[in-house]
């Protein structure tokens, strides 16, 4: 299954509602053993190519800072996008 797929079967009902936005449920994550497998492939890949080994190389290194918009962006492209409803 590609990430569109588990994508499309991720987005469901949402279950929290904050402000303007809505997130969809983490129970939808913590039940697809697909995604979780993915998830924590992306975070591994991160953790490595990075060379974090212990917390202060995250504050330490800027390559870690400059990576992080990427790591994020595939987090999301993974779980899930909030809906942010328009307003009147």
């Amino acid at each position: 299954m590609n990430i569109k797929e588990i994508k499309k079967n991720f987005m469901g009902p949402t279950i929290t509602k904050e402000g303007n936005s809505e997130y969809w449920g983490t129970d939808d994550l913590l039940n697809n053993s697909e995604m979780k497998d993915e998830l924590l492939q992306v975070c591994m890949d991160f953790i490595n190519e990075n060379g974090i080994n212990c917390p202060e190389a995250i504050y330490q290194s800027d390559r870690v800072i400059l990576n992080a918009q990427e790591f994020i962006e595939k987090i999301c492209d993974l779980v899930g996008y909030c809906e942010v409803e328009e307003e009147p």
